[in-house]
């Protein structure tokens, strides 16, 4: 079979995804012609997902977050994308057009809601199927924490948004939940690329970081850090914190600190969140916008991560120096690991 993707480009976690099940459909012989990535302004493409779709690649204009230095500007960005909308129409037509003319099987959204808007809008002959952990939002064994109903309501239009039209809606998971067939909703554990399901679990002497918004690195280097700290950032730089080390964004050096590390310090992304679950670390989380809160929710309410501010690390040393146990989340995902293969393929 072959495969058109659509990935939403905002943050880490829907690139790494489309990554590990390109990595999956292509050991099973099928293909991906062409995959498609909103892009923005604000957001830079980080080298290892077009090292790892080389010439498939198309851009089109999507909305996205503006840029901030730590929590994200939600009305702002509202505003700003209302104001470029007709960018987003000619995305959205551009879209169509390309996805009929293809030879393609199945497209694959990966959470981005003009793909949606698209099968809303005109005839698109080609199945979809969304794949994100944002369809846990619209199981009803998913809890919000209390209040921000508003707030709720619109994170669950927006995610049904980007579903108009599919086959399937895949929620990704951290433990398990049934399946709601009448809604074409169904429940996987995360899709973790080969490169971190094949590390060997370590616990070295540092903590490694990374964050959405990279002005959480200012709290880490004005701090007395309690160990050294290797943190990412779409580019290196020189730390006035002599044991905080700030390296590019790159997926083998990524990998390699997230694998030796003892503890895990992140903003509230799902699929970073998965990763360190999956490696048995212990993990500190600050959220950055309503979607990474009910993310942070979710994952403290489980016993899998710890809410807390970054601006005082020493005071956690000892959840980050407590032994972890996620036996019972790795041995579900290697159980279930084929099931989102069988629900793609499947007609």
């Amino acid at each position: 079979m072959d495969f058109f993707f659509i990935v939403q480009g905002e943050g880490r976690g829907h690139f790494t995804q489309a990554i590990s099940l390109m990595e999956q459909l292509q050991q099973e012989g099928h293909t991906i012609s062409q995959v498609w990535i909103g892009k923005s302004r604000f957001r830079t493409l980080p080298d290892f997902v077009s090292r790892a779709f080389e010439n498939k690649i198309h851009y089109f204009d999507s909305p996205n977050f503006l840029n901030a230095k730590k929590r994200t500007p939600i009305l702002l960005s509202i505003v700003y994308n209302m104001l470029i909308i007709n960018n987003y129409y000619r995305s959205m037509r551009k879209m169509a057009t390309a996805i009929n003319a293809s030879n393609t099987d199945k497209v694959i959204n990966f959470y981005e809601p003009l793909a949606g808007y698209a099968y809303k809008r005109y005839q698109i002959t080609k199945p979809m199927i969304c794949i994100a952990h944002q369809y846990s939002f619209l199981h009803p064994d998913y809890h919000f924490k209390r209040g921000f109903f508003l707030r709720q309501y619109a994170l669950k239009k927006l995610t049904a948004i980007s579903a108009y039209r599919s086959q399937k809606k895949i929620a990704l998971s951290l433990y398990p939940m049934p399946d709601r067939e009448e809604q074409s909703l169904f429940v996987v554990p995360p899709l973790l690329r080969k490169v971190v399901v094949d590390a060997k679990i370590m616990k070295g002497n540092h903590i490694h970081a990374y964050f959405l918004n990279e002005g959480y690195l200012d709290d880490l280097e004005k701090q007395e850090l309690p160990c050294p700290v290797v943190a990412f950032a779409s580019q290196p730089r020189q730390s006035k914190n002599e044991i905080l080390t700030i390296c590019k964004l790159d997926e083998k050096t990524f990998i390699d600190s997230l694998q030796k590390s003892k503890a895990v310090i992140i903003t509230a992304g799902f699929e970073s969140v998965a990763e360190a679950l999956y490696l048995n670390k212990p993990i500190i989380i600050q959220p950055v916008n309503f979607e990474q809160h009910c993310n942070a929710f979710d994952a403290q309410s489980k016993g899998l991560a710890l809410i807390a501010s970054f601006s005082n690390i020493a005071a956690y040393m000892d959840y980050i120096n407590t032994d972890r146990d996620n036996s019972a989340f790795i041995s579900w995902f290697k159980q279930e690991q084929g099931k989102l293969l069988r629900l793609i393929i499947s007609d």
